[in-house]
């Protein structure tokens, strides 16, 4: 009795190979990050907000929209930013 096939009858075979490409285990939020910029919520929150007084950093909108993806990913404090802002390969795929 073959119970792999049993549990799983459709499973394909996966392949594991190690990279030095980076990458990341939060790359879900790029569907969150594809879903605002559909609907233009990173150009509505910097037309809203005008929070900054100097113009260098983040900008209002790039802080708002990691703290969305932060708290998404079930992150629960603003210091959880920190783990995002670390994850270089996400910071890429979310336009960060």
């Amino acid at each position: 009795m073959n119970f792999q096939k049993n549990l799983v009858p459709n499973a394909q075979k996966i392949e594991i190979d190690f990279t030095d490409d980076p990458i990341t285990c939060n790359a879900g939020s790029v569907f969150l990050s594809q879903i605002a910029e559909a609907l233009g919520l990173p150009t509505r929150v910097q037309r809203a907000l005008k929070i900054k007084k100097r113009n260098r950093g983040a900008t209002d909108s790039e802080t708002i929209m990691s703290m969305i993806y932060s708290l998404a990913q079930g992150n629960g404090s603003l210091s959880d930013l920190d783990r995002l802002k670390a994850d270089e390969s996400q910071g890429t795929l979310l336009g960060l």
